[in-house]
């Protein structure tokens, strides 16, 4: 990746266009559809994705809709539920990997006022340090503290 300065969502864009094998993001809130316009692009090229989702329950209703409907559609989404004691743990990391291989780590939320109107910050990573990033990511996801919510846990 090049050095310098850029917008956050042309990076993310950049970052999801260029995925080949899997996607995992950390969620803390989502308010637009542009990112599920890209996990409905990602799972039509069939890549893997995983969100894990601070509060499913607390995530707008046409967002859970939207998601299960793909997963209707498509095999290669999960979804999961971060469960930390009500009230007193949230996720509130803002992060993705993809492939493995380079990862976005930074302050906004996945929502129109962050990426159009706040001051936000992110950095993106390659290598071992993005490799690191990843296993991270799905090691919370496969840990108590996350429920799988699609496709549903049996």
């Amino acid at each position: 990746m090049e050095g310098g300065f850029r917008a956050i969502t042309t990076v993310l864009e950049e970052l999801l266009r260029n995925a080949k094998r899997d996607v995992i993001i950390t969620v803390y809130l989502v308010r637009n559809g542009d990112l599920m316009r890209q996990v409905e692009d990602l799972l039509s090229r069939g890549v893997m994705v995983h969100l894990i989702f601070n509060d499913w329950t607390g995530q707008p209703p046409p967002v859970r809709r939207e998601l299960q409907s793909l997963a209707t559609k498509y095999a290669g989404l999960f979804v999961y539920d971060f469960q930390g004691r009500p009230g007193q743990e949230v996720l509130h990391a803002k992060a993705l990997a993809v492939d493995g291989s380079l990862a976005m780590i930074g302050s906004a939320n996945l929502s129109t006022a962050a990426m159009l109107w706040n001051y936000e910050l992110a950095v993106t990573v390659e290598g071992e340090t993005a490799e690191g990033v990843s296993r991270l990511l799905y090691h919370l996801a496969g840990s108590e503290l996350c429920r799988r919510i699609i496709p549903a846990e049996s």
